[in-house]
Parts: C-alpha cells; structure tokens; sequence
C-alpha cells in the first residue's frame, strides 16, 4: 500500500477518528520513509481478529554507543490516537528474539509509555511537533528499554 492520504482515507473508512490518524501517520512517513502501510488481519488475545493498518520498518536505537536500526512493527488500533499501537520487533530471517522484561517471547513490546497512552500527552511522533525529543514519545520510550537492542540477535549466534 503507498502511503498517500488518499489511500489512507480509503482504507481507514473503520477508524473513528480516521482524519487524527492519517495526519499522525502522514508525520511517521515524513520522519520514517522507510515505514511501509498495510492492511492485516491482527489477532488478539482472546482469539478475536480485526483488520488493522500497520506500519512495519526500522527505528534507529542507540545501543553502547552505536545505532542499531531495529524492525518494529505497529499495529494501528480503530481508536487510534486514544488508543496506543500495539507494537512488536520484526526480526528478519537471520534473527531471533531473546525475551525480556520488556519484550515477550513473540516480539511484542510492553512498556509504561503504552500502558499509560493518553492522546495529546503521547503520540509516535512527538518530535515532530518541533518539540525537542521527550519522554512522551515512542521513539524516547524504545530508546529507555534498557538492552532493547540485545532483544534481537543473530541466529547464527545462537549457542548450540
């Protein structure tokens, strides 16, 4: 799927606050053009499913000095922005997840930020709002997992 707002408006004709989404989303390709859109089927919990919009590329972690670009990907609820993504590592083919406190054994990220999601306090794209980068923004929140970045490994590095 492009990430044009034309599209996006199709696509979201479900969301409940549809216009809010796509002007958040249309920031995230600004600052991430590399994260590509689509439409899944997500599956909660509890068994149930709904197609969602997800956005799947890379974050840049500082990790002992060095950046890391980590694949992530993030669910975008009906009731996004007052509801937060659901947020995942994506590893690829050549890696493996090590769970953690922060990260279950499926990739799936949980965090107080996401927990505590309140919209216009906390959104994906706070920085971009001309506000220096603070601890209300995703990108703050994953670069605070302590070891995000040893969440993610090789596979090739895995003991035998």
């Amino acid at each position: 799927m492009d990430f044009s707002e034309d599209i996006l408006r199709r696509r979201l004709v479900k969301y409940k606050f549809r216009d809010l989404t796509i002007e958040e989303l249309m920031k995230v390709h600004k600052m991430y053009p590399s994260f590509k859109p689509s439409m899944d089927t997500y599956t909660f919990s509890d068994g149930s499913q709904k197609d969602l919009l997800n956005l799947i590329g890379t974050i840049p972690v500082n990790y002992q000095g060095q950046i890391f670009n980590i694949p992530v990907r993030f669910w975008i609820l009906d009731s996004y922005p007052f509801a937060p993504p659901i947020c995942f590592l994506k590893p690829t083919s050549s890696m493996v997840i090590r769970e953690g406190k922060h990260v279950d054994a499926q990739g799936r990220i949980y965090l107080h930020y996401l927990h505590s999601w309140k919209h216009k306090n906390t959104d994906i794209t706070c920085h971009l709002y001309q506000r220096p980068l603070s601890n209300t923004s995703l990108k703050y929140a994953l670069n605070r997992v302590v070891g995000l970045a040893t969440h993610l490994f090789a596979a090739s590095a895995i003991p035998v």
